[in-house]
């Protein structure tokens, strides 16, 4: 996964430079805004499994940053696979095209989140492929 673009809705940016940026569950928002801008551009490293139930759809296993694993259900639809999450008051979309060759899988897809209302807003895009087993 690659963080692609950080977005701060214009108040925040405002807060952050007369020093008055919010604090929120012992989250300081300046640093927020220096440490995405940071990873920015960067391959970090993300895992993800689904385990289908049915045609259009199923659970996806989902972690990032080596942090606990996420259960999210997911849609399939027209080769698309589509999962939302929420928490903390972010939510976010992922959604993966899925392919399958002679050698293994491949997902290109992309996941958006937003914070309080698009206070933050990140979008980054997402490739993985797993080799077939022998």
């Amino acid at each position: 996964m690659t963080i692609t673009d950080v977005i701060f809705s214009d108040e925040l940016k405002k807060a952050i430079e007369e020093g008055k940026a919010p604090k929120e569950d012992g989250c300081d928002f300046s640093q927020v805004f220096e440490k995405l801008n940071e990873i920015k551009g960067k391959a970090m490293p993300i895992s993800f499994s689904l385990s289908p139930s049915g045609e259009t759809g199923g659970s996806m296993m989902f972690s990032s940053g080596g942090k606990d694993q996420k259960s999210l259900p997911f849609t399939y639809m027209n080769g698309v696979i589509q999962a939302n999450m929420s928490e903390s008051g972010a939510t976010g979309v992922i959604s993966m095209i899925i392919l399958q060759d002679a050698t293994g899988y491949s997902a290109d897809g992309s996941m958006n989140i937003s914070y309080k209302n698009d206070m933050i807003k990140i979008k980054a895009s997402i490739t993985a492929s797993k080799g077939k087993s022998k």
